[in-house]
Order: structure tokens, then C-alpha cells, then sequence
């Protein structure tokens, strides 16, 4: 856990809960990503899937911790 390739893949199934409606789960994956890998260690494709998530989210209440998270 924690390795590039992880944070990568966790990256895209915290997406595919969002893609299914379920912005608590997507949230949850999404923060467990930033929770083991420090937000300024996330590879460049890795950091943009988890903005996109941010919008897949859209505007849903968690959302802003993620977004607030991915900016530290």
C-alpha cells in the first residue's frame, strides 16, 4: 500500500464511486489515497484524477475536504 501504482488504481475506484452515486465511498477512497501518500508525493496523474474526482463529486458537501486536502 502506498505505492504509486496503488495510489493510482485507488485513484480510479474512488472515480467509479462517484460514476455510481455514491460520493460518500468516493470521498472515503479518495481521502484514503492522501492519507498514505502525502499530497506532494501523488504522481501528476494520480493528483489529476483525484481533481477530477473533486468534480465528479460536484458540489457535493465532501468534496470541498477533499479539494481542501489535495491543496496542502
Amino acid at each position: 500500500m502506498g505505492s504509486p501504482g496503488w495510489a493510482a488504481a485507488t485513484a480510479i475506484l474512488a472515480r467509479t464511486h462517484a460514476a455510481r452515486r455514491n460520493p460518500q465511498d468516493a470521498t472515503a477512497v479518495g481521502m484514503t489515497v492522501l492519507e498514505t501518500v502525502p499530497p506532494g508525493s501523488l504522481r501528476a496523474n494520480t493528483r489529476s484524477r483525484l481533481f477530477r474526482l473533486v468534480e465528479d463529486l460536484d458540489g457535493h458537501p465532501a468534496a470541498g475536504e477533499l479539494a481542501d486536502a489535495l491543496r496542502a
